[in-house]
Formats: structure tokens, sequence, C-alpha cells
């Protein structure tokens, strides 16, 4: 079996290669996207397991892309991990947008790994 595939989307460079690094380590394969639009034309695209997401970004803000995803037959149950340094009025709003969990920046990599264990189920499939 593969590994299970992530896609991280954030228009930080910093943030996407320690994210990266994190999950790769953990056996996963990820791919990334530097914002919302990419990131769609990314899911459309391929098969993933889980993204992690960014609210605040230049273009398409997270809470479009959650909306995005949800709305889409092939995508309404891909789990999505925000990712934000926003206010909780705001994460809340991604909740409610469909988003699975959240995740404040600034973070611990074993943070991020551990909700995405939670949300897949255990450990990665190599």
């Amino acid at each position: 079996m593969s590994a299970r595939k992530i896609l991280i989307i954030d228009d930080s460079d910093s943030i996407r290669m320690t994210l990266k690094l994190t999950l790769e380590f953990g056996g996963y394969e990820v791919d990334e996207a530097a914002d919302g639009l990419e990131g769609l034309d990314r899911i459309k695209d391929g098969a993933y397991d889980l993204v992690l997401c960014d609210l605040a970004m230049p273009g398409l803000a997270g809470i479009d892309v959650i909306r995005k995803v949800r709305s889409e037959r092939q995508t309404a149950t891909l789990p999505i991990v925000v990712l934000s340094a926003e206010e909780r009025k705001m994460k809340d709003r991604a909740l409610t947008a469909g988003a699975n969990d959240c995740i404040d920046k600034p973070f611990a990599p074993q943070q991020v790994f551990d909700v995405v264990e939670k949300l897949l189920g255990g450990k990665s499939a190599t």
C-alpha cells in the first residue's frame, strides 16, 4: 500500500518546509501549494487523504478553500486542518465552514503530526 498523501496550502515557504519535513519523516507523501487557488487546482488533480490549510493567504483565503472543497461531491469529506495565527473568531468560522480541526501558529511539529495521525486513523501505510 502506498503512503497517505497530504497537501499543504500555505503562503509561507518556511511553514511549508517545516510541515513537509515533519510529515515526510512520518511516512507521508506531501505536496505543496503556495496559495488557495493553487491548492484548489492540486485538490482537483490529485487524490489527497488530508489537507493542511492556512487561513490568511493572499488571493483565495483558507475559509474559501474550505467552502469550495466542501461544496464538491468528490471532496466533501476530505479532512481539512486549519493552521492559523488568527483570532479565535476566525478559527471558529473555519470550523463552522467544515474544517475538521484547527492548529494555532506557532505550532510544534509533533502537534501537527498528532492531529494528522488522529484524523487519518493511525500510522501512514508505507
